[in-house]
């Protein structure tokens, strides 16, 4: 019912995760679609990174609780991040408006940037703590206080939330240069993230700035 809205070609480390809810003849059915694994073509340093989408959505009344977080179910420690795109345009475009749809994303732990996606703040951890906290936990504004469709959405497609997620491995090298998330206090450092990620997605990498 949900076709894919993100092809896997530019996929390396990590793993697609695609979920929606789906309000369909004013019930609420939740709805697992896909899972893709796509392997490296980058000059990364080898690592063994596998991640998976985690939630335990249900409806009650006028909240859908939905609490998406990326789990690290490999052997490395990586850095991680998540878009939720929602359709139809009509429903996204009331998201966090006054008088529209209430989605409380976390921006304490997860930053959004230009790009769509939600950055994790944070080293994801292998085999222990190893899941994120959730990008958010509840959508408010779908439905009335016995979980059916609202009556002014009654006549839109149906509600969907889908969920991606990338991971890559927290040290690489880049053009033989070795880059690492940890800063030197051995938490994340968010600016070597980001040229991580720059490098991740095959973008040209801005020189570092002289200090001269």
């Amino acid at each position: 019912m949900l076709n894919k809205l993100f092809s896997p070609k530019n996929l390396k480390y990590g793993l697609i995760a695609l979920l929606a809810v789906v309000l369909v003849g004013g019930a609420v059915t939740l709805a697992y679609l896909s899972k893709t694994t796509a392997a490296a073509t980058n000059n990364f340093a080898p690592g063994k990174i596998s991640t998976e989408i985690e939630e335990d959505p249900d409806v009650k009344g006028t909240i859908i609780n939905k609490d998406p977080k990326i789990v690290n179910t490999g052997e490395s420690a990586c850095i991680v991040r998540m878009r939720a795109t929602i359709s139809p345009n009509a429903i996204a475009d009331l998201v966090n408006q006054k008088d529209g749809i209430t989605i409380d994303y976390d921006t304490k732990n997860w930053t959004l940037k230009d790009d769509g996606y939600w950055y994790y703040n944070h080293i994801l951890p292998a085999k222990t703590d190893n899941k994120t906290s959730p990008l958010f936990t509840k959508i408010i504004g779908i439905t009335d206080d016995k979980g059916h469709v609202l009556e002014k959405f009654k006549d839109l497609k149906d509600f969907q939330i889908t969920l991606y997620q990338e991971a890559v491995q927290t040290e690489v090298s880049i053009n033989g240069e070795k880059v690492t998330a940890y800063g030197a206090d051995g938490k994340y450092d968010a600016a070597a993230a980001a040229k991580i990620w720059t490098a991740y997605d095959g973008k040209a990498i801005d020189p570092e700035p002289s200090t001269e």
